[in-house]
């Protein structure tokens, strides 16, 4: 296994629940069940509890099928206290099959944007909807639990592999759920590593063994949509490949009803890990290869 070229392992909780809290949705009573002072990805602005709870739009007829996994409609957020806009008019869709690259300069707005299509940050203008319905309120653990964000630095607990992998299951949302050895056993194959891997301590691995343990902890819960912001960013070549091969594996495993979405400033991969690619500048979408698709005004 590789060795990461720069960024160290994470134990902050804050980070830690960017990936996992934010993946599995954890509440309580619709209030999100962490520290209120710990800003685990939640804007101080965006309050779960205050809308209505909502039917579960996962449970809503088959037309649904045929509209956008995931859509943004107009959106935008502006820069605290000011007038600047960090994101401006954003319109586009995510459909089921799509491989998706969101590339563009440094500070285009394109990290920005993944976290506002996961529910991390709030918006000002626009909405977000998953599967033809706007994601509010009571909507957002169900949706989390679908749509998975993984942030380039790995965030992991205390303890080995393993404890990492069964953490998510001790959180309400996946309560009704359980660690799958035989799944993560395949899993592992995957990426060259037999079982005695589970009992490694976190603090012994590399970069890249960590970043793998956050994908592979976020696959493990089956989502639909991967959201991916530059997780091979610090990894050398060995380990880049085989963070790359576990998505394709996991996309491939179910490709007409998946969609993943990177974020990467390397053209390389771009080419190798999508086939439709979204340019953005100045925190608009300026051209998008999709089909039929136009660029933000």
């Amino acid at each position: 296994m590789g060795i990461s070229r720069s960024r160290p392992i994470s134990f902050d909780r804050q980070q830690l629940f960017m990936e996992v809290a934010h993946a599995d949705g954890h509440t309580t009573g619709g209030r999100y069940d962490v520290p209120p002072d710990s800003g685990f990805g939640i804007d101080r602005r965006c309050s779960p509890h205050t809308n209505r709870f909502r039917p579960d739009v996962n449970d809503r007829p088959a037309m649904i099928d045929a509209c956008p996994l995931l859509e943004a409609r107009r959106l935008g957020r502006r820069e605290p206290n000011s007038e600047n806009w960090l994101l401006r008019d954003i319109c586009f869709a995510i459909h089921a099959s799509d491989r998706l690259a969101i590339v563009g300069p440094t500070g285009s707005g394109k990290t920005l944007l993944l976290r506002a299509l996961a529910r991390l940050d709030c918006i000002d203008t626009g909405e977000v909807l998953w599967r033809g319905e706007p994601i509010r309120g009571d909507d957002v653990p169900r949706f989390r639990q679908q749509a998975i964000y993984l942030h380039q630095r790995p965030a992991l607990t205390e303890g080995t592999v393993e404890d990492n992998l069964r953490f998510p299951f001790s959180l309400r949302v996946h309560q009704q759920r359980e660690f799958r050895g035989e799944d993560v056993g395949s899993l592992l194959a995957q990426v060259n590593r037999d079982e005695t891997f589970l009992n490694r301590s976190v603090r012994d691995l590399s970069g890249g063994e960590a970043q793998i343990v956050a994908l592979l902890r976020a696959i493990q819960l089956r989502p639909i949509v991967l959201l991916l912001d530059e997780p091979t960013a610090a990894l050398d070549v060995v380990s880049t490949q085989l963070l790359e091969k576990l998505v394709t594996n996991w996309f491939d495993d179910s490709p007409d009803d998946r969609a993943v979405v990177w974020v990467s400033h390397d053209e390389e991969q771009v080419g190798r890990v999508s086939d439709r690619v979204v340019n953005m500048s100045d925190g608009q979408i300026a051209d998008d290869d999709a089909e039929g698709s136009e660029p933000s005004p």
